[in-house]
């Protein structure tokens, strides 16, 4: 069979065709096989990862495509690699950039990426957008190799670590359309041949430490719309090139040591919308220009130096949203800084200036007013002077107005509605006159108000209760002494109640409740003197209420409620109120037993150390006796004085309440209808008896008496006690005088009742023999008067169980005393 010519041809191209498309298919399976090896390898390298990284594997290799963060072309190469809040936490060091010659976008955002970036990221050829931001441990230099980026349009490298200049290469990258440098930590001066990027439309390196001038190749980038070099450090004028970017939409050079004049042809650009060149120190006029396009609609120059703005430079903005002109040092007519039909403006900005005029236009229209979206006008601390038109309060969106420090005049109009968007109004520090603006209280939202330094008069009350007003209470209101009635009752306000409250001497209510006030009420406050309707509740007042007769007259306590720290009266009374008071007693009381028991102490221990020396230093018992008494009477004179003393100063406490007779006798006839009363009557009847028997016996106990008494008290358990008595009763008239209670208590009452009551004496026993008899009869009769003891089975006594028996030694008896002679 004779092939046709034509077909051997077709033949023979298909032929040749298929082997060529064998090399090349090798060539593109080996190709992704290096790009897959080379992510699996740095894959490996890194400290960590999250699961989005499973399916890299080398066993998948040949669908490189399916793997995580990764796009690939129609061959089958990668060209996207994109780590976004991967949890990436490692090194680009082991990253082989040459095995991706295919790759236009790789974006490396807000992971934990840390070293520098390696000068081989110049080997990705193809890249046309790279993004590497939110990586602060990302330190270095941006490498010079980045000029090798031949197709790059856009760089972003945002929130890094670096720390060098800007390199020259830079300028190489003629494709770049936006450069996004910004907290980057660059330094140094922007390099001239940044002007070679003709074709550059986003310029942004703020928040730099950049230095230097702005080069005046920057002229050259007219395609340039967005230029951003706010929070640097550069220096020197704006460069007159700078009226070459015809195409600028917002230039932002804020916060910078700009200064010198601005050219006027800044405003060449018929496409401006936004200039922000505040905090710098710029002077001269303001261009006159700036508007020329008609589409500025954000103006801000707040700080800078300039002496005054052209009367024509907004007369066209009726775009202008924005103005900002605070602390610029302009002289100038307030017209000359808004249009006459500024519809759209929102925010007004120009305090602190040395403004004139009146709000007012030439044709005698307030020309703020045609401004329906104004929420924000601040105009404070000027030269303006007039009246204040009537349409301010019907703009519906005004929420700030601030007119203090300037010469208005004239009577606040009054209106009859309130915007609920007003949330402070400032009109301190004018000339107005005539009556407060009662309107006011119908701006439920308002939360700031100043209405100082005015001259208003006829004011009788202000009522702005159940609004939002906060801050501070005004000193200014203490200087409206006409003022009969001030409600503020159910706001938010702040601070102390002015010091100066008390100049309201007219004032006949006042209503602070339901507020935040803290602090004490201010002395002050007494000097209301015609107050007869108050309410402070509900605050966080403390301290001392103060007091005059006419607050006297306010007895209700609910007028200071809800002050946990407040006290004094009317809320004595209180338990919630006198609580402070009763505490600071009780601290008072505590110190002074405190100071008392150190003083007994120490009488104590001097005391009981010449008691414990007189031992040893007088070894007759006669001189250790006398020693003894003389101790013991220095005791009583001491604890004599101290017990005076105590009474004095107790008196003296209790001076403002009942005398300290009438305390004594009502403590003495509550101690009478007690039962330990009973026993202290019966117990000062035996031992009087016992000292008359004392008395009519002329003499001491003969010896063997004595004798025989402590021979009684060893069997009874009392020697040493007797014996003591015993060593005293040797010397003729010898009063030992101390407390039965002290010396005994009951149970030992009983043990010595006991103890008579086995004791016979020998007949014929001289001198004072009744004594013990009557001793034990008085006392026995006496303690089963009381009820309080009973005789067992072998004649001896025991206590009652009454429920209430105490400790021995712990029962009180007063002052009563033991005469032994």
């Amino acid at each position: 069979m004779k092939l046709h010519p034509v077909g051997l041809f077709l033949l023979s191209c298909t032929c040749l065709l298929l082997c060529a498309a064998a090399p090349v298919t090798v060539m593109v399976r080996a190709g992704i096989r290096r790009e897959a090896e080379a992510l699996v390898n740095w894959k490996a390298s890194l400290v960590s990862a999250d699961d989005s990284l499973g399916s890299w594997s080398l066993a998948n290799s040949t669908s490189l495509c399916k793997w995580t963060h990764i796009t690939c072309n129609s061959a089958g190469h990668m060209t996207g690699l994109h780590f976004m809040e991967a949890s990436l936490n490692g090194t680009l060091d082991r990253f082989d950039f040459s095995a991706f010659p295919h790759l236009k976008n790789l974006t490396l955002s807000s992971n934990g990426l840390y070293g520098t970036i390696p000068a081989g990221i110049g080997n990705l050829t193809s890249l046309a957008r790279l993004y590497i931001f939110n990586n602060p441990s990302l330190r270095g230099a941006i490498p010079r190799s980045i000029g090798q980026l031949k197709h790059l349009s856009a760089l972003y490298l945002l929130y890094l670590g670096l720390d060098s200049n800007l390199p020259q290469e830079i300028g190489n990258l003629t494709t770049l359309e936006e450069l996004h440098l910004y907290s980057v930590t660059l330094t140094g001066s922007i390099p001239p041949t940044i002007g070679v990027l003709v074709k550059l439309r986003v310029l942004s390196m703020q928040g730099n430490n950049l230095t230097g001038s702005i080069p005046l190749e920057i002229g050259n980038m007219t395609q340039l719309n967005i230029m951003s070099l706010w929070s640097n450090y550069l220096q020197g004028q704006l460069p007159g090139t700078i009226s070459n970017l015809v195409s600028l939409q917002e230039l932002s050079l804020s916060e910078n040591q700009l200064g010198g004049h601005i050219v006027p042809e800044l405003g060449n650009s018929s496409l401006l919308e936004t200039v922000d060149i505040e905090m710098n120190n710029f002077s001269g006029l303001f261009p006159s220009s700036i508007c020329v396009g008609g589409r500025l609609s954000i103006v801000s120059a707040r700080s800078n130096g300039f002496t005054g703005i052209h009367h024509q430079t907004f007369r066209n903005c009726t775009s202008l949203m924005f103005v900002d002109f605070t602390a610029t040092n302009i002289v100038a007519d307030i017209k000359d800084c808004v249009g006459e039909h500024p519809w759209e403006l929102r925010m007004m900005t120009l305090g602190q200036n040395h403004l004139y005029g009146t709000l007012l236009t030439d044709g005698g229209k307030v020309f703020i007013c045609n401004s329906t979206y104004l929420s924000f006008l601040d105009l404070s601390n000027n030269l303006l002077d007039g009246g204040l038109p009537k349409c301010l309060w019907d703009m519906p969106s005004l929420g700030y107005m601030d007119l203090s420090s300037n010469s208005f005049s004239g009577v606040v109009p009054f209106w009859k509605t309130c915007n609920n968007n007003l949330v402070c109004l400032r009109l301190a520090n004018n000339h107005f006159e005539g009556t407060f603006p009662l309107g006011l209280r119908k701006c439920k939202n308002l939360i700031t108000l100043d209405l100082g330094g005015n001259n208003f008069s006829g004011i009788v009350g202000i009522d702005l209760s159940g609004n939002s007003l906060s801050q501070e209470i005004p000193n200014g209101l203490t200087t409206l002494l006409g003022l009969r009635y001030l409600n503020l009752s159910g706001n938010h306000l702040l601070g102390c109640i002015p010091e100066d409250i008390g100049n309201l001497v007219l004032l006949e209510s006042l209503d602070l409740s339901l507020n935040r006030l803290s602090g004490e009420i201010p002395p002050s406050f007494a000097g209301l003197k015609s107050i007869t309707a108050l309410n402070l509740s509900s605050n966080n007042l403390s301290g001392l209420i103060p007091m005059s007769d006419q607050l006297r007259t306010l007895p209700d306590p609910s007028i200071y409620s809800n002050n946990p720290g407040l006290y004094g009266f009317p809320l004595e009374g209180c338990v919630d109120s006198s609580t402070s008071t009763q505490s600071g007693m009780s601290q008072a009381e505590d110190s002074r037993e405190a100071l008392w028991l150190y003083c007994f102490v120490a009488a104590g221990f001097i005391f009981g150390f010449w008691l414990y020396c007189g031992m040893f230093w007088f070894y007759s018992e006669t001189w250790r006796c006398a020693f003894y008494q003389y101790v013991d009477n220095m005791q009583g004179k001491v604890t004599k004085k101290m017990y005076s003393c105590m009474s004095y100063f107790q008196a003296k406490e209790h001076s403002s309440g009942p005398s300290a007779a009438a305390l004594r006798a009502k403590s003495d006839s509550l101690r009478a209808a007690t039962h330990d009363g009973e026993i202290v009557g019966v117990l000062n009847s035996v031992i009087q008896s016992h000292h008359r028997d004392l008395k009519q016996g002329n003499g001491a106990p003969a010896a063997s008496t004595m004798q025989r008494r402590q021979q009684a008290a060893r069997r009874t358990g009392l020697d040493g006690l007797v014996a003591e008595i015993a060593g005293f009763e040797r010397r003729r008239r010898l009063a030992w005088r101390t407390s039965a209670v002290e010396l005994l208590g009951l149970e030992a009452l009983l043990d010595v009742a006991d103890a008579l009551r086995g004791k016979q004496r020998p007949a014929g026993e001289v001198q004072g023999g009744s004594v013990v008899e009557e001793d034990r009869r008085g006392l026995e009769a006496g303690l089963r008067q009381l009820g309080v003891v009973q005789q067992v089975g072998d004649g001896r006594l025991q206590l009652r169980d009454t429920g209430s028996r105490r400790p021995r030694g712990e029962l009180e008896l007063g002052e009563a005393s033991m005469a032994f002679e």
